[in-house]
């Protein structure tokens, strides 16, 4: 979530596109949760492990915002 958060909040202000920045944000957190509920129900029904339905969403939240500061950072 720190990743994510960093993410979207590093813009300066005065470029712009303040809007699109949280939304985007608004929409990573929403996206993050359901992914943590689903693994978190495929891991009841016995389809994934237990370890996998942890570890999934923290993993994709943290790669998602490193991408994005790096992108964001390269231009």
């Amino acid at each position: 979530m720190v990743m994510l958060a960093a993410a979207v909040s590093l813009r300066l202000f005065r470029f712009g596109g303040v809007q699109k920045m949280v939304l985007g944000g608004i929409v990573g957190g929403f996206l993050l949760y359901v992914m943590s509920k689903v693994t978190g129900d495929l891991s009841k029904a016995g389809l994934i492990s237990a370890v996998a339905a942890a570890g999934l969403p923290p993993l994709a939240g943290g790669l998602t915002g490193l991408i994005t500061l790096l992108y964001q950072e390269d231009g």
